[in-house]
């Protein structure tokens, strides 16, 4: 059956997001901690890196250099970003 270590996990997981909050702990780090949504979030970095706009593009890599920045792991985006610079965008190499 069920040990309760779920319920306790949660519990320990609600009071530890509770207690980065209040400290005012910022809300990237706070991401960075949880992991929840980091799978989603990388999808949606490697779709956009792959879009067809150039535009698009440019957003996806500020926002895979930000999340860089706080410390997520986006070393599986590296050979999207590579095929971001095959391109004769000079705004987009920058």
């Amino acid at each position: 059956g069920d040990s309760g270590v779920s319920s306790w996990s949660g519990t320990e997981d609600r009071w530890a997001k509770a207690t980065m909050k209040k400290l005012g702990t910022p809300k990237a780090v706070r991401n960075f901690f949880d992991g929840g949504n980091r799978r989603g979030e990388i999808g949606d970095f490697k779709e956009e890196l792959n879009h067809n706009s150039k535009d698009r593009k440019k957003e996806a890599l500020k926002k895979v250099i930000q999340a860089m920045t706080v410390g997520s792991d986006v070393s599986s985006l590296f050979p999207d970003v590579v095929n971001c610079m095959q391109t004769n965008s000079l705004d987009l190499k920058k």
